[in-house]
């Protein structure tokens, strides 16, 4: 093997070194490691956006949810954090933003939205109060 030979391999090797020592680590959580009251998420990520997007649609577990004080659950592997802490109840009357974090330093954004049924109490206040055929 000529000297010339010989570096180029030595090259390549340190070229191809550096590349995957630079590489991000790809985050451990996934759209379905969120869930509330049983019922996981599902999601798609949004380039644009550079946040992963997930639902959690109570609707056909419960028959009505209230969204103002919902505590979320996510499955995390070792050296991950999360914040800001989905243990603590929370209003998803609007998406929540939550900031994952791997033990790399790798970030993604997770914006949780809730679907639920309006409860009895919520629905009579927001019905309408006219009679059908009864006229202004």
């Amino acid at each position: 093997m000529t000297l010339l030979h010989r570096f180029y391999t030595v090259m390549t090797c340190l070229g191809f070194a550096m590349i995957t020592a630079c590489n991000p680590v790809p985050l451990s959580v996934v759209a379905s490691d969120f869930s509330i009251n049983g019922v996981t998420g599902t999601g798609v990520v949004t380039v644009t956006a550079g946040a992963q997007e997930v639902t959690i649609d109570l609707t056909s577990k419960e028959t009505c949810s209230t969204l103002t004080s919902l505590v979320a659950s996510v499955k995390l592997d070792e050296g991950v954090t999360i914040s800001p802490k989905p243990a603590v109840a929370r209003d998803y009357t609007s998406p929540v933003s939550f900031t994952v974090i791997e033990k790399y330093g790798a970030k993604v954004v997770y914006n949780v939205t809730v679907k639920g049924k309006a409860c009895a109490a919520n629905a009579a206040s927001t019905a309408s109060t006219t009679t059908p055929g009864a006229s202004s």
